[in-house]
């Protein structure tokens, strides 16, 4: 179960970004700047998405890179359960509290 939640809890972040990229559109800003400025930002969607598979990978049964578990404890598992909803609920607030600056420190001119 607390392997679900944390795919769940992955799943939920860039969906509440996307969601709030797209409530800033359709008031004419434009927020999303990926790979305009700097051309090294095109470097962590594959990092991105290896932690995606790795996570979902864990919480499926999916073959993993590696097989072996460093441990294994429900307490511990919770306890990041636990850290991924308080994460969600920081990333929501913060979300929340930005308003419209959602572009603080990108832009250039």
């Amino acid at each position: 179960m607390p392997g679900y939640l944390a795919a769940l809890a992955l799943t939920l972040c860039p969906v509440l970004v996307v969601a709030r990229l797209i409530m800033l559109r359709r008031s004419g800003t434009r927020a999303l700047h990926f790979g305009n400025i700097d051309k090294k930002d095109f470097l962590i969607p594959p990092f991105a998405l290896l932690y995606f598979y790795v996570i979902f990978a864990n919480a499926f049964g999916w073959p993993l890179v590696a097989a072996g578990r460093f441990f294994s404890s429900d307490v511990v598992a919770w306890a990041g359960v636990a850290l991924c909803v308080g994460g969600l609920l920081f990333l929501l607030l913060s979300l929340i509290a930005f308003g419209t600056s959602f572009r603080v420190g990108i832009d250039v001119d």
